[in-house]
């Protein structure tokens, strides 16, 4: 009633950590943290004047002893002794706030790892790429806006398409023997070619089986080898067309 607690059970109290006797009499607010009381005066204010206000929220609270805790109300209004009067439901959510808290961290991390990646990561399912970074949708020539819901097979070379297909299904099926690194030919947004190295495995991804890629592009790379290769050829068609001409001599 006015903020004061007028009536309360032991659970409520020891929430709180406050001793049952010492709990009752004592102004709600003095368990919100500074900062939230605006906010929770706002609500009661609201409701005491028939305006609309939240049934159920949650708030920054603290014990009596300082402890800081996540307190969620489910507020109704009544009378009690034939006054009106606020009947709350508090429960404790200080452990669900931590662990979202510590998730919420977590996926910070790792987009901070992937964004700031060299290779390329993605995620795709039924062919559509569902999730990527800016290096793989760069590799590809796309802007990562543009690259997220393409068909995975277009960034693929035609011919290559069916051996990708079969070692896609094999992985769903859970075929242990599928590699999970190989080298694909690839087509930019502009059509141009390029050779990219994956490594890919099966994740779950929103309670649906996903597969997971890591690329990087290798096409410098396949060039150099290819011109290397072009040049021992030449050196050896050079060196057995001097060894004949001499044989000739």
């Amino acid at each position: 009633v006015d903020g004061r607690i007028v009536f309360a059970n032991k659970a409520a109290a020891d929430m709180f950590g406050c001793p049952y006797a010492e709990f009752i009499g004592t102004d709600i607010l003095d368990y919100a943290v500074p900062e939230e009381v605006p906010r929770l005066s706002e609500f009661a204010h609201a409701r005491l004047h028939g305006d609309d206000a939240p049934e159920k929220y949650q708030f920054m609270g603290r014990r009596r002893d300082g402890i800081p805790l996540r307190v969620e109300f489910l507020v109704r209004m009544g009378e009690w002794k034939g006054q009106r009067a606020f009947h709350v439901f508090a429960q404790d959510r200080t452990s669900e706030h931590q662990a979202l808290r510590a998730l919420s961290e977590s996926e910070r991390r790792f987009r901070d790892l992937v964004e700031g990646s060299i290779q390329g990561y993605f995620v795709h399912s039924d062919w559509k790429i569902i999730y990527a970074n800016s290096a793989a949708a760069g590799i590809f020539g796309y802007d990562p806006a543009e690259f997220i819901g393409l068909d995975l097979r277009q960034l693929i070379a035609p011919e290559e398409r069916d051996a990708i297909s079969s070692l896609r299904d094999r992985r769903l099926a859970g075929d242990v023997d599928a590699p999970e690194r190989y080298e694909v030919g690839g087509v930019r947004k502009d059509g141009a070619a390029l050779v990219f190295e994956t490594f890919s495995r099966l994740v779950d991804w929103d309670g649906k089986p996903a597969i997971q890629a890591t690329i990087l592009d290798v096409t410098e790379r396949k060039n150099v080898e290819t011109y290397l290769m072009y040049a021992k050829e030449t050196a050896e068609r050079a060196d057995r067309a001097k060894t004949e001409f001499l044989g000739n001599m």
